[in-house]
């Protein structure tokens, strides 16, 4: 079960807003059913499917190595002469 430990705490985010968004629209395509709307329900779950794969995407993406990490930071830091507030 090596794919379930976590390599961090985003890992863990994305595998509960998977799960959450997963149940909550899981529910609304039974519903739809149940009512008998089944073009709508099939639309949402298809919806649903791709949605859920480009969130398993970007959690599964590796993470930035402290020096990649520390040349992409914020733009407009104090001492950034680019941005109007920057000090020169």
């Amino acid at each position: 079960m090596s794919w379930w430990r976590a390599r961090s705490r985003r890992t863990w985010v994305g595998r509960g807003l998977t799960a959450g968004y997963l149940l909550s629209v899981t529910a609304a395509v039974a519903v739809l059913v149940v009512i008998g709307d089944l073009f709508l329900a099939v639309w949402l779950a298809v919806i649903e499917v791709a949605s859920v794969l480009s969130i398993v995407w970007v959690t599964r993406r590796a993470e930035p190595s402290p020096e990649q990490a520390r040349r992409t930071t914020r733009l407009g830091t104090p001492n950034d002469p680019g941005m109007p507030s920057g000090r020169r």
